[in-house]
């Protein structure tokens, strides 16, 4: 058809066939569905505008592609391929319930997307490459959903489906999602979030604007090692896996006041870091959770606890840094503190090599709670205080490991390995017991 006017009236290429239009849309408003089968092709380069009524494909699908927007509701089957550009696709995508699915899919490349719902519970391809949608996204067996911009509703994504998302926001809740890719800025302003795998590519940031979004059991990593990062603006209680030692992530950033990040996993492989300065909260709470960094960012954290065992490798910045009784907390690099507090008996304290502490460190009850340096480091606080000594302070440098020794001792016992200890001032060495093996003090 080769006017302005195009085609007005039904289309039934259920049997196969092909139709163009180049100038005019397609207007299907005798109440039957526009129907492709048996590998049907039509091209319209008008609007095809499906008044009351919508596209279906039958066995053998087929292709329609609308270069000025498309109008009705659109259902997939048995492979059937629709294309969208120009102006966008206004009405609802459904994949047909019993029927032969297959590969069917919807491309929209325009920049007002897709103005309806999905709903691929039975499977199916859908991608946007600018407008987003404006409904709600369901999704299931298998269906993989692609979508540049912001997305209007919620999203449910279940049956092992995929939903690739770029930049953009979803305004919605996240709701029994499977795979969730990040491949733009994504900001998700629900409520809850809910979702098996969070997957983001390259250094892109994902933000949680709702303090009522808690990850969980959501499972964080990334393809490269871009170290992407995750902002949240609510408590979390982490459970699930963040990144890897092959592919970690960047920082888990929280971005309101007075908010708690509880870590509940053995693999998190990324930093914690604040927007507001001495105001969140770290706490320790699975045995031998080992973090890359607390509050380095120049934000430092209100308060650190190890109510178990937990390990920090590249620092910490936090006000205060609280063991536990019978826990042990090891920390390396530079440890920024107004004050470490030792709980009770077997709290323990423990420099890696190379730890340089700017921080007094107290005990709770006296002659309680242990001090270990494990190597070369610094000290630039009071062990302990007169009247309130801790257990015990050692030092197990070997030999050609280095101590500066910045602050008195005031420990029941001391213990000195075969190292060097630098005396950078006159030091208090207030213990009952001290025990010297090679020690050089300078």
């Amino acid at each position: 058809v080769n006017n302005a006017n195009g085609i007005v009236g039904n289309i039934d290429l259920t049997n196969g066939g092909k139709i163009t239009t180049t100038a005019g849309g397609i207007i299907n408003g005798n109440g039957a569905d526009l129907t492709l089968g048996n590998g049907a092709e039509i091209t319209a380069d008008g609007l095809v505008n499906n008044i009351n009524t919508g596209v279906a494909f039958a066995a053998n699908g087929g292709k329609l592609t609308a270069n000025n927007g498309l109008t009705g509701n659109v259902e997939l089957n048995h492979g059937g391929e629709v294309v969208v550009a120009g102006a966008a696709l206004t009405g609802n995508i459904t994949s047909a319930a019993g029927g032969n699915v297959g590969n069917a899919s919807v491309t929209v490349n325009n920049a007002n997307g897709i103005v309806g719902n999905i709903d691929l519970t039975n499977g199916g391809k859908i991608t946007t490459t600018a407008g987003g949608v404006t409904g709600n996204v369901i999704m299931g067996n298998g269906s993989h959903v692609i979508v540049e911009g912001n997305i209007g509703g919620n999203i449910n994504g279940n049956g092992n489906s995929i939903i690739t998302l770029g930049t953009g926001t979803t305004h919605g809740d996240v709701i029994n999602g499977q795979n969730i890719k990040i491949a733009g800025d994504r900001t998700f302003a629900g409520a809850n979030f809910a979702t098996a795998n969070l997957i983001v590519d390259g250094q892109h940031t994902t933000k949680f604007t709702n303090a009522g979004a808690d990850l969980n059991l959501t499972n964080v990593s990334t393809t490269g090692n871009d170290k992407p990062d995750i902002h949240v603006a609510g408590n979390q209680t982490i459970r699930g896996n963040w990144g890897s030692a092959d592919h970690p992530l960047g920082a888990l950033n929280v971005t309101t006041a007075g908010k708690t990040i509880t870590l509940d996993t053995n693999n998190f492989y990324a930093e914690i870091t604040t927007q507001i300065a001495d105001n969140t909260n770290v706490v320790f709470n699975r045995r031998d959770t080992e973090v890359r960094g607390i509050g380095i960012n120049g934000n430092r954290v209100l308060s650190t606890r190890f109510d178990e065992n937990g390990k920090v490798t590249e620092g910490v910045n936090s006000k205060t840094i609280y063991v536990a009784q019978d826990r042990v907390a090891t920390l390396g690099g530079e440890v920024q503190s107004e004050n470490i507090q030792l709980a009770n008996q077997g709290s323990t304290i423990r420099f890696l090599d190379g730890a340089e502490v700017h921080s007094k460190i107290s005990t709770g009850i006296a002659d309680q709670g242990i001090v270990k340096f494990e190597g070369s480091g610094s000290m630039y606080g009071n062990i302990g205080v007169a009247g309130n000594r801790i257990s015990l302070a050692e030092f197990n440098g070997d030999v050609g490991k280095t101590v500066q020794v910045n602050g008195n001792i005031h420990a029941t016992n001391a213990k000195f390995g075969a190292g060097t200890f630098d005396i950078a001032q006159n030091v208090e060495f207030d213990t009952t017991q001290t025990q010297v093996n090679g020690s050089t003090f300078n």
